[in-house]
């Protein structure tokens, strides 16, 4: 669907150009990028996961992001523009994610306590970046150095 819209969107730009006399390079980004990762806030997670007692935190090991991706097809998009990590909680045995059977599960006691624990996390990590001096620093220090290591300059 995005190749066929920028083809399209190209089009229009050619022909606006076209019609003024005029010339125009069209260019773009990759759609998706890759994921940077930021190993400070991932071991945040899981600390503040450890203080809930929260079982079945998932979120992937560097190792992992690095083979096989991780999180949404924009998240990586996301991690450029600022350090991120992604995770969450499961819910439910045997249930995959983006199905039926998953959203029914989704509307359940068990779904939605599973869900205050990932606000829970999300609000820990928070509270822990603002009140933390040195755990800021070391979050913005990784995440620069991951993009420089990427040759990009914030």
């Amino acid at each position: 669907y995005l190749e066929d819209m920028l083809r399209r969107m190209r089009l229009v730009v050619e022909g606006s150009a076209m019609m003024t006399e005029t010339q125009v390079k069209v260019t773009h980004d990759p759609m998706f990028y890759d994921t940077i990762i930021n190993m400070a806030l991932h071991n945040a997670v899981e600390e503040n996961a450890a203080l809930l007692d929260v079982k079945k935190l998932v979120h992937k090991t560097e190792d992992q992001i690095n083979v096989t991706g991780g999180g949404a097809t924009d998240y990586g998009n996301v991690s450029y523009a600022c350090p991120g990590v992604m995770f969450y909680v499961e819910y439910g045995d045997n249930v995959v994610a983006h199905t039926p059977e998953y959203v029914a599960l989704g509307k359940t006691e068990e779904a939605s306590n599973y869900l205050k624990n990932c606000a829970k996390i999300m609000a820990g990590v928070s509270y822990d970046f603002i009140n933390d001096e040195e755990f800021a620093k070391n979050v913005k220090d990784e995440y620069l150095c991951r993009l420089h290591e990427k040759g990009i300059e914030a």
